[in-house]
């Protein structure tokens, strides 16, 4: 008896985890019809002078269909979904943009001369002279993601209602550094993040999505040739440290329905910077610790 109760608990918190996460999503996100989804778009409620920004690498290039899919299918729009693609990468790899990602209306590729490395998702929008205005409410995210449907919407809200007296840029998960300038990730942090949220930390993070404005940095962010190198793995930790350098406060708020973004394998696993440059942590202590 007590084990068929035990069963059944078990199969409804699974069933509220698959709803409040939206897992159908992630699994069923191939299947979508990205011409279908961009042909519509202009029909969905947007946020005014606001853009996604975000960047990819060579090999990953052609994989990202399932992320703009993510980026498409939310419950507002935005301006303009930008990605900022280096016609060259620092390692001298040429980019080729696939057939069906030029044929995309609302999604916009900005070439740059430069590559910023992870920092491409948002430095070059940032220095874009088609942003006249400052005011200009940046997504940055990820191009290993797929984002939850109320995403774009979520990071909108709070950070319409933080932005009063002082600037607030708003992440959906965040991380805090210790004493020792290691970045705390325990997976039991991780889920209560999630969870709760709403509690100023200090780093954001790109997988979650973030938000920001361009008058929140300074231009000592563009002197990427005065810096430990280790920061051109750790685009997060270096746009966190600007970010507070110049008093802007930094607010997780954790994963409102549904907003929960769910890992797509198949990039994930083709040169992430946290299975490689990144995975034991080292280049993040090292920039913790230089900005610090």
């Amino acid at each position: 008896m007590w084990l068929v109760i035990l069963v059944l608990i078990f199969l409804l918190i699974i069933i509220f985890i698959y709803n409040y996460i939206d897992a159908n999503r992630y699994m069923c996100i191939n299947s979508y019809d990205i011409f279908s989804l961009d042909k519509d778009y202009k029909y969905k409620r947007k946020i005014k002078n606001c853009i996604i920004s975000l960047t990819t690498t060579p090999g990953r290039i052609s994989k990202i269909r399932p992320i703009l899919i993510s980026l498409l299918d939310q419950s507002y729009a935005v301006e303009e979904i930008r990605i900022n693609v280096p016609y060259n990468s620092c390692k001298g790899e040429k980019y080729i943009i696939p057939k069906w990602l030029k044929k995309l209306k609302n999604v916009k590729i900005y070439r740059t001369v430069k590559d910023w490395g992870p920092a491409t998702k948002l430095i070059p929008t940032l220095l874009n002279k088609n942003n006249k205005n400052k005011n200009t409410k940046i997504i940055v995210v990820d191009d290993d993601v797929i984002y939850g449907y109320y995403t774009v919407e979520t990071l909108d809200n709070y950070f319409e209602k933080y932005n009063g007296k002082y600037k607030t840029a708003i992440t959906m998960y965040g991380d805090v550094i210790d004493e020792k300038y290691n970045t705390e990730n325990a997976l039991t942090t991780r889920i209560m993040n999630y969870v709760t949220g709403h509690t100023f930390t200090d780093l954001l993070r790109g997988h979650s999505a973030y938000m920001v404005r361009p008058d929140m940095f300074s231009k000592k962010l563009y002197n990427y040739d005065k810096i430990p190198k280790e920061c051109f793995y750790v685009d997060d930790n270096y746009f966190s440290a600007h970010l507070k350098n110049n008093n802007v406060k930094i607010l997780m708020v954790g994963m409102s329905y549904k907003a929960v973004p769910l890992p797509e394998m198949t990039s994930c696993a083709i040169g992430a910077l946290h299975g490689n440059e990144n995975h034991n942590g080292k280049n993040e202590k090292i920039v913790n610790k230089y900005f610090r």
